[in-house]
């Protein structure tokens, strides 16, 4: 629940999810190439409907199947074990990104990136693509939350003005 918590999730997402395109893009198959575009469109729809616990709950399948497209047991393993702690921080992450209609589509694009490099087997732009994505991620969000702290100060000014007359 803390933000520095939060940060620190995302900053293990750079290495989980760096080694997984990349080896993915190494190592995955036709169906397992399948299965990663399967959950790209599941996530395209939850975006669609709007549903934010949707989504949170495809990204992370899409998260599921790009490791085990890397075909390591041990990165499998951590990022099975680390699910649901991953997955509430993709829906808090998801509920703050949707504040912005752009940023949405942006991370859109960043995924669909992800998953062209490794469909192509181009292993660093797929590393570099999952690092890109969640870079622009962590920096959105802290762009929102001082976005938030700014307004929360206004707040609390404007109440103390309105309760000293």
């Amino acid at each position: 629940t803390h933000s520095e918590t939060q940060l620190d999730l995302l900053e293990a997402r750079h290495a989980m999810e760096g080694l997984s395109a990349y080896f993915a893009a190494l190592r995955g198959t036709d169906e397992d190439f399948e299965r990663i575009q399967r959950c790209l469109e599941q996530i395209r729809e939850a975006q669609d409907k709007k549903d934010v616990e949707v989504e949170a709950s495809a990204v992370m399948a899409f998260l599921i199947a790009l490791t085990e497209a890397a075909h390591n047991v041990v990165l499998l393993h951590i990022v099975r074990s680390l699910s649901p702690l991953l997955e509430q921080n993709v829906l808090q992450n998801l509920k703050l990104l949707h504040r912005r209609e752009e940023v949405v589509d942006r991370v859109s694009k960043h995924r669909a990136n992800i998953v062209d490099a490794i469909v192509s087997g181009q292993p660093e732009q797929a590393r570099e693509m999952s690092h890109s994505h969640l870079a622009y991620i962590e920096e959105t969000l802290l762009d929102l939350t001082r976005e938030e702290s700014r307004r929360e100060r206004s707040l609390r000014r404007i109440q103390q003005g309105s309760d000293s007359e």
